[in-house]
């Protein structure tokens, strides 16, 4: 959840984006009141939401909606209590004029049709969870329609064989999209953008390298008030995350969708590969005023020049508790291997995957991910949803040892 503090915070740090991400969630309540005209059944209305936004960004703004107007007489209180996905506090919604302009009846007619969907349901209509094979099966028989004319005339009526799917009304491109998101994150498309993005970072800090600087998050609602840098996404990460963490990668999500947090992700890969040394002194900088930072919460480690000089900011900065996640083993291994320590302070842990098992012979800490629907094994440490809360208590990540294993819902 993000508080009225913690949005002023990102405010200071990205104007922009922070502005992006509001006026996303106006968007987003706008196209759930449209729905709400055009089905006519809270049912069919929140599921034609989530199909077009993702069940994510859907229980965010319902969240916020709960805050902003649960102290109404008609929003049903198992309502209010049952929405605390993320999104905005009360103090925060009114400050920013985010609110729903629907009846309240109607509003909690919604929330609870909401409520009431079985996670079988929301796996089958949230399209970022789809399998990312599946948008290629179509592909397998484009001949046929030409071998039998006769079959196009039998497919209008598939709709209706689909669970619950009859009589709804349609949402324009949303089938199309779907498609695109099952393919996941890690693709051509995404690949190209991102890419053309650090190209532009490039020329224009080339251009005028006096005018930019290495672009320091101080509070995001994962990390709470937890200082980090990032990286572009996918281009500074291992080839591992293709087929893993790559399809559902939210900071790549962020990236694609918001043209600020792609230009400040570009702009940090951009001074480091042109000015290591200003990058990392303005990393040094950061980190000597704050008691917690990370490395990374989109990007990875990109070479090997780069770690050593992670390593030495750790050591000269032992007031400051470091986090980094990494899926770059072999690079991490060769460094110890070649005499590197990691300081008492850097808590480096290894990211694994449901299908990706580190190769970890020095027994750094790791983290995996607990498949929805699925329980965390018995010795696993379950994350507790906000880095600043656990760095502040000395747990979860920030004192894992050797041979302990951080779970994370997968997202």
């Amino acid at each position: 959840m993000i508080t009225e503090g913690m949005l002023q915070a990102m405010f200071k740090e990205d104007r922009e984006g922070t502005r992006d991400y509001l006026r996303t969630m106006k968007d987003q309540i706008k196209l759930l009141e449209q729905l709400k005209d055009e089905t006519g059944r809270p049912d069919w209305t929140v599921e034609a939401w989530i199909k077009e936004i993702g069940f994510c960004n859907a229980a965010d703004v319902m969240s916020t909606l709960m805050r902003r107007h649960g102290w109404d007489g008609r929003i049903d209180p198992r309502n209010v209590d049952a929405f605390q996905y993320g999104g905005l506090d009360r103090d925060a919604a009114v400050d920013h004029d985010v609110y729903t302009r629907m009846h309240m009846a109607h509003l909690d007619q919604i929330a609870t049709a909401f409520r009431r969907l079985s996670p079988e349901r929301i796996a089958e209509l949230d399209v970022m969870r789809d399998d990312p094979a599946e948008p290629e099966q179509p592909a397998a028989e484009p001949e046929q329609p030409a071998a039998e004319p006769e079959q196009p005339a039998a497919e209008p009526e598939q709709p209706a064989a689909e669970p619950m799917q009859a009589g709804r009304p349609s949402i324009p491109g949303c089938r199309n999209r779907a498609e695109k998101r099952a393919a996941g994150y890690y693709n051509d498309k995404v690949l190209a953008k991102f890419r053309a993005a650090l190209d532009q970072a490039r020329a224009d800090y080339a251009a005028d390298p006096d005018r930019y600087n290495v672009s320091i998050s101080n509070a995001n609602s994962k990390m709470g008030a937890v200082a980090s840098v990032s990286l572009l996404p996918f281009l500074t990460c291992p080839a591992c995350c293709k087929g893993t963490c790559g399809a559902k990668c939210y900071a790549a999500k962020l990236a694609n969708l918001r043209p600020s947090v792609l230009r400040a992700y570009a702009m940090n890969t951009a001074i480091w590969s042109a000015d290591p040394e200003k990058f990392f002194r303005q990393v040094r900088a950061a980190i000597m005023g704050v008691r917690f930072f990370r490395f990374h919460v989109s990007g990875d480690i990109p070479g090997a020049d780069y770690f050593r000089r992670m390593l030495a900011a750790a050591a000269e900065n032992s007031h400051c508790q470091i986090l980094c996640f990494t899926k770059a083993f072999s690079l991490v291994n060769n460094a110890i291997a070649a005499g590197a320590v990691i300081p008492s302070n850097l808590h480096l842990l290894f990211s694994g995957w449901s299908n990706l098992t580190p190769d970890n012979p020095y027994q750094i800490p790791e983290t995996n991910v607990i498949e929805k629907g699925a329980e965390p094994r018995e010795n696993w440490k379950v994350c507790g949803g906000n880095c600043f809360n656990c760095a502040c208590r000395g747990v979860g990540c920030w004192q894992a040892g050797a041979g302990d294993v951080v779970a994370f819902p997968i997202h």
